[in-house]
């Protein structure tokens, strides 16, 4: 597994512009889908253009599973 920095950078189609767009890596508060809760400080790739959420890296995913059981 490739381990990501912040300030890492990539490549994704961005939900917000629609379009394949340049991210950057940053810690991020991402809410959950639901709207039941939020995970604080994750690793995010982040839309250059409009900074909206594009994905988030599976080593996130640890802090994610973690929060949603403290719930």
């Amino acid at each position: 597994m490739k381990l990501y920095q912040p300030g890492d950078t990539s490549k994704a189609i961005c939900p917000h512009c629609g379009t394949l767009v340049s991210t950057t890596l940053a810690y991020r508060d991402v809410p959950f889908d639901d709207g039941t809760g939020m995970v604080r400080g994750i690793l995010a790739a982040v839309c250059d253009k409009c900074e909206a959420l594009v994905s988030i890296p599976v080593q996130s995913t640890p802090i994610i599973r973690r929060t949603r059981g403290s719930k």
